[in-house]
């Protein structure tokens, strides 16, 4: 469905691959919307694997299944881990008529994402620690005693993307709470970043359950364990609770027998006769006569998929080459050879949108980031980050170069794939190496401290390359210039772990494991500092 259009006077909270959140106010307060959507990838996803589009879009019965999932688990997560861990509670559920799609209310949270380390805050507060081995590993384990097998995933098990799935509450003593926001996954559990868990749990897990895993649930094996431990439930959330656990268990019973009842043509005709692409005499004769479904679907898909691949790419790629102003490109590249002055303003604006960028994300507060820009004004002046911004601003003719004139020279034949694939993986290092080794030679002419760590680090291929100078600022200004640095390198990683598809972006582990790595980086380079000293 894509990015969904509204009408509503609401904020977004934010969106993944099951939908966006929006904060609606109502007149008992704040709430949480949760409308079902999916990009596409993850619908092709779904329609290879299910036939239709992630039912929690569209299917009443999978949309129940959500709702009382959470209110299982609110009574469940009190009794494992008291104050530690909250969820979200679940408040509504129903169709959306103006979005034409499932939505789901829930209590909202004012909390924030785990904190990322910078340099006003080097080993991070731990939390991120605290809330893999203290919260996530010791839910994954308590869902799969008490048959939430396709919980797991959204817990984090193999996947790294369900970090964002808690956030992070500061108690008035100085501890944390930790609450899970998203329970709804968006696709089946079947591609996690640790392969070994793919065949050691979730195939063992979709032969269980006899379907691809879904956010599904062992009913009998969770009423076997709500029975084993009845003693001690009722005593830590009340007899009234217990009771209310069975009710919601027995309705989660009902709705995913309802889901699962129906075949995948039925998935198929239910879910385009729910979203008003066909009609209901149409679904009715679908239904009658399946060849007939099959063959629509064929014809649909297929002059689609050509379409998107020998038309609208072309007609894309045209377009951004058109597009580009050449005049300004060969002009900008005349002020990166000439002026000084345009070298240092390239790293400073660099520089200030991506301390804005850590602020906007609450990843540096107001008074960390005044520190940085007032810090970067002060070294504006230094010769390192004149260099940096010589980096950063090769980038945009190195890419041009790469991807505009060699695989020209590509296909008239004048090079091979090997020596292409060796250019576009080795234009950016080539070109920090050539103009780091003339910097080094200018410096040892005018008897200046030679960059050579910069000309080492710069050979990195790719984004990591680009901290080359960050790195030797680190190195010689003896900590004068070490905050707006590490925070380069700080960011540098981050991003890469931001960039990386399927398994990275905003708020992930993926991001958080980039992250920490700036920081082994930041006390190697204090260690290369104090052995020469």
């Amino acid at each position: 469905m894509g990015h969904l259009q509204t009408n509503l006077e609401a904020k977004e909270l934010g969106a993944g691959r099951s939908g966006q959140v929006f904060l609606i106010e109502t007149p008992s307060g704040q709430i949480a919307r949760k409308v079902f959507s999916g990009d596409s990838l993850a619908s092709l996803v779904h329609y290879v694997l299910l036939g239709a589009d992630n039912p929690y879009i569209w299917n009443g019965d999978f949309l129940q299944c959500g709702y009382y999932r959470r209110k299982i688990l609110d009574i469940l997560v009190e009794y494992w881990f008291d104050s530690k861990l909250k969820i979200a509670r679940a408040i509504g559920a129903e169709w959306n008529e103006e979005l034409q799609a499932n939505q789901l209310d829930a209590e909202f949270i004012p909390g924030r994402n785990s904190a990322l380390r910078q340099p006003f805050d080097p080993r991070g507060s731990q939390e991120i620690e605290e809330l893999l081995h203290k919260v996530m590993e010791p839910l994954q384990k308590r869902l799969i005693e008490s048959g939430f097998d396709g919980l797991v995933w959204q817990a984090g098990k193999g996947n790294p993307v369900a970090l964002n799935n808690f956030l992070v509450i500061d108690t008035e003593q100085g501890d944390r709470t930790f609450v899970w926001i998203d329970m709804e996954s968006g696709v089946p559990a079947l591609f996690p970043l640790n392969v070994s868990t793919l065949f050691s749990f979730y195939l063992p897990k979709c032969y269980k359950h006899k379907t691809f895993l879904f956010d599904d649930v062992d009913v009998k094996q969770l009423i076997a364990y709500t029975y084993q431990h009845e003693d001690t439930l009722k005593e830590r959330v009340g007899n009234e609770r217990y009771y209310e656990l069975l009710d919601h268990i027995g309705k989660l019973d009902h709705y995913q027998r309802e889901w699962r009842s129906l075949s995948r043509l039925k998935r198929g005709v239910f879910c385009q006769l729910r979203l008003g692409k066909i009609t209901q005499t149409q679904a009715d004769r679908y239904l009658k006569f399946p060849p007939l479904w099959y063959i629509k679907e064929l014809k649909k898909v297929v002059p689609k998929v050509v379409k998107k691949l020998f038309v609208d790419l072309p007609v894309k790629i045209t377009q951004k080459i058109r597009n580009i102003s050449f005049t300004g490109f060969f002009r900008d590249l005349c002020k990166l050879i000439i002026s000084r002055r345009f070298r240092t303003k390239v790293a400073r604006d660099y520089v200030i949108r991506r301390i804005e960028a850590w602020r906007d994300r609450h990843q540096l507060t107001d008074e960390e980031s005044d520190d940085l820009l007032a810090r970067l004004d002060r070294e504006s002046g230094s010769d390192y980050v004149s260099d940096l911004g010589v980096h950063l601003g090769m980038k945009v003719f190195v890419k041009a170069v790469e991807y505009g004139i060699f695989p020209i020279v590509y296909a008239a034949g004048f090079i091979n794939e090997f020596t292409l694939a060796l250019i576009l993986l080795m234009g950016g290092a080539l070109s920090r190496t050539v103009y780091t080794g003339f910097r080094m030679f200018q410096s040892a002419a005018e008897s200046k401290e030679i960059p050579w760590l910069a000309f080492f680090v710069g050979m990195i291929p790719l984004m990591i390359g680009n901290i080359a100078y960050p790195c030797q600022m680190l190195y010689s200004a003896a900590g004068q210039h070490g905050k707006v640095a590490s925070f380069i390198v700080y960011d540098t990683f981050t991003r890469i772990g931001g960039a990386i598809p399927i398994w990275g972006g905003e708020d992930t582990l993926t991001e958080h494991f980039f992250n920490q790595g700036a920081s082994h980086v930041i006390r190697l380079i204090g260690r290369l500092k104090r052995h020469r000293e």
